[in-house]
């Protein structure tokens, strides 16, 4: 598989309004519009299986295993089934952001670019006042965005692009789209020529779009087993070929004279006759060797192979359910590896989010806001057995603080809120009076 670079590097001072330079970018991002189509595509089901050909008159079934979809909502599911949670160190803060939030149901846009990079390997979000005066979020796709970093040591980003394909006059595809920059953003229409649009000042001082990120090398969490899945969906499908085949066998009639009319009719309907091949009559079956054996052994080998490259544990298997706490924590390693990277490159994405949310409110509204006011606190979207963590809540007791007691139950949403219900709880038994005292 070819490994195609998702970034993009340009000096400080490029003149992203220069036609050649745009020219120049879009020839760059355009090997990568196949990957994200074909990774679309294998996501929604549609894979190589469905290409496969086979002599004419042979069975051609085409059978998709879609490892795929399973393997991404599965791992997409264990980040992002339970909403990470937004802290704040100011009540303030948090309520001018919980209406944000609800305008821009901030739990969509969070759980799409989960899933955007799961599929694709990254995803984007940009951020924009409406005609309303709100401020807005919204996911892009990566096969509408170019964000290109500084050729520096630091690779901020210096630019972003968003553009779609158009049909312009003479049916001909011209981009249309709006570049955006620390100092400005402008839309343009590129065909044989560029036409700017009229510049807005950027009042943040950031570029508007940030970029969400899979891992590292931006690779999705399917695509390392593409090779495995094609493999599996081929020979599962000419199993059911021989299945077919052997419904349909031919039947030998050897040494019988028939005419020529009722040969051909035994010919549509699967059978051979061969009037010279013996003297005595010889009717039966022809059949070919069966690798049933070695085909099953083979999609076994295949299925295992994709569970443990994926990283994503088989929970369809027979001992799964049945395995103890420490066997089932080794076999979710590998998944919850991938989910701490993860983990991480969105905690990086969601500091720069914040941090244009709060250039704009400190302009609005003259504020001193900064990134470090805010935090996340992510959930892992496993089945909870309470009793048990009751349990082990109990035996820290005396051991660590309340809070970190409290810290181990899952059905503690607000670790500091419970704190006060129990205080409060206290205070109110201690000052009770009972009648007559």
């Amino acid at each position: 598989m070819e490994l195609l670079e998702k970034v993009f590097y340009k000096a400080e001072d490029t003149d992203f309004t220069n036609k050649d330079v745009l020219k120049k970018i879009f020839e760059a991002h355009t090997p990568l519009l196949d990957y994200y189509k074909k990774n679309k595509e294998y996501y929604l089901g549609k894979q190589a299986v469905f290409d496969l050909e086979t002599a004419e008159g042979k069975p051609n079934n085409q059978i998709c295993v879609n490892f795929i979809r399973y393997i991404t909502d599965m791992e997409c599911g264990y980040f992002a089934g339970q909403r990470w949670k937004y802290i704040f160190g100011d009540d303030g803060i948090a309520k001018t952001f919980d209406s944000i939030k609800d305008n821009n149901e901030l739990g969509n846009i969070d759980f799409n670019h989960t899933k955007n990079c799961s599929i694709y390997g990254h995803s984007f979000e940009l951020q924009f006042i409406d005609g309303n005066g709100e401020y807005r979020m919204r996911n892009l796709l990566p096969e509408n965005v170019i964000m290109i970093y500084s050729d520096t040591v630091e690779e901020t980003r210096i630019a972003a692009i968003y553009y779609a394909n158009r049909l312009g006059k003479d049916d001909k595809v011209i981009k249309v789209g709006t570049i955006y920059t620390k100092d400005y953003q402008q839309g343009f229409t590129l065909g044989e020529n560029i036409i700017l649009e009229e510049t807005t000042p950027n009042v943040t001082g950031k570029v508007a779009i940030v970029e969400f990120k899979q891992n590292e090398y931006r690779k999705g969490c399917f695509d390392d087993i593409i090779s495995l899945i094609d493999a599996y969906n081929k020979t599962i499908s000419e199993k059911a070929n021989d299945v077919e085949y052997f419904a349909d066998a031919y039947l030998l009639i050897a040494g019988a004279d028939l005419d020529e009319t009722t040969d051909k009719k035994l010919r549509t309907t699967r059978l051979l006759y061969l009037k010279d091949l013996t003297e005595k009559y010889d009717i039966r079956f022809l059949e070919k060797p069966n690798a049933d054996g070695s085909q099953e052994n083979l999609l076994d080998r295949l299925r295992k192979e994709i569970f443990t490259i994926s990283g994503v544990p088989d929970m369809t298997a027979e001992d799964f359910g049945n395995a103890s706490g420490k066997s089932l924590r080794y076999r979710m390693l590998a998944l919850e590896n991938s989910r701490t990277e993860k983990e991480m490159q969105f905690r990086s994405a969601l500091r720069q989010r914040f941090k244009h949310l709060f250039t704009w409110l400190n302009k609005l509204n003259n504020e001193g806001l900064f990134s470090g006011m805010i935090d996340f606190t992510f959930y892992k979207n496993i089945p909870a057995d309470i009793a048990e963590e009751i349990t082990n809540a109990k035996n820290l007791s005396g051991i660590v603080s309340q809070e970190t007691q409290l810290e181990t139950l899952s059905i503690v949403d607000d670790v500091k809120e419970e704190i006060v219900r129990i205080n409060k709880e206290k205070s109110v038994i201690d000052t009770f009076t009972p009648p007559g005292a």
